[in-house]
């Protein structure tokens, strides 16, 4: 059961940086502009290069606010390695070798968000110093980006940076990208409309669940960053352990808990704290709830299909 909240072997990797012909030094600091986002997040990391010891960073795709993947944010992804590769003095991880590594060891990055708390383990596989991660909010009329440059010793985080974007610089920033940047966007947005009109139900209680995570962030940071994280572990049981899934959104007198009881004292044991952990979440989102009944019901019937 353990295994579940990701345990991370330590290994050390070595592999490349990324660099351009066209290297700045980390001491010719560009006046950053407040609509140019990628920059700002970029100005983090070279304010913050010295306490590296080796200068070396990750940068990870940026999630929504409950840490599923996103194109928007693989692609500011892409923008900040490219501007860091440009600056003499930071070594930065190519992308690509970072999903190559992670693959291997049957890891994701989604986690690497708000709360840091799989970076250090990450941050040793990776042989980097650094890992920069950070969500996107999208609200009615704007956006939230949220930055963060962990420390992939002790995840604790160096530093953050805020930034929003109203619809005329969205607009603006979605006319600069190429070509293939465009069409991964478009075909996001084409999947999620065919999810809100062939499933308007679970697109409605995803989008909600969404607003009561950004409304706790606000609130009650601490609560968020423990919500972001056992929401984690229950996708990661949905999608790797659907049994265990079952077993943890069982009703409480079920039968099938008793026998487990009975049977795997040891983990049983476990298996009541992830269901204490999802109460907490649970009381802190209505819709989540909601949206676990439908969940917990495809599960099943994918259980009983195999």
């Amino acid at each position: 059961m353990r295994k579940l909240i990701v345990c991370i072997s330590m290994v050390i990797v070595f592999m490349g940086c990324a660099s351009t012909p066209e290297s700045k030094s980390v001491a010719e600091k560009e006046e950053v502009k407040k609509d140019d986002t990628p920059m700002v997040i970029v100005n983090v990391v070279i304010n913050n290069i010295e306490k590296l010891p080796n200068k070396r960073v990750a940068v990870v795709d940026f999630t929504d606010i409950d840490g599923e993947e996103m194109e928007e944010g693989k692609i500011l992804a892409e923008q900040i390695v490219t501007k860091l590769s440009q600056i003499e003095g930071i070594i930065v991880i190519e992308r690509k070798q970072i999903k190559k590594i992670l693959q291997e060891q049957e890891l994701s990055m989604t986690g690497v968000t708000e709360s840091g708390e799989e970076a250090p383990g990450v941050g040793k596989i990776l042989n980097v110093d650094a890992i920069v991660s950070g969500t996107i909010i999208k609200n009615e009329n704007s956006e939230q980006i949220n930055a963060r440059m962990i420390d992939a010793e002790t995840g604790e985080i160096y530093a953050s940076a805020s930034t929003s974007k109203d619809q005329e610089l969205k607009k603006k920033e979605y006319e600069q990208l190429d070509q293939e940047q465009k069409e991964r966007i478009e075909n996001e947005r084409k999947q999620q409309e065919e999810l809100r009109k062939g499933d308007p139900e679970i697109y409605r209680l995803k989008e909600e669940s969404k607003r009561d995570l950004a409304r706790l962030k606000e609130e009650e940071p601490e609560k968020f960053k423990k919500v972001l994280l056992l929401l984690k572990i229950m996708n990661t049981l949905k999608m790797e352990r659907p049994r265990v899934f079952l077993l943890v959104t069982e009703p409480r007198k079920s039968p099938k808990l008793r026998n487990f009881r009975e049977k795997n004292p040891a983990e049983f044991k476990r298996l009541m704290n992830l269901r204490k952990g999802l109460k907490f979440v649970i009381d802190r989102s209505e819709a989540y709830k909601k949206l676990l009944i439908i969940e917990r019901e495809r599960v099943i019937r994918k259980v009983l299909n195999k």
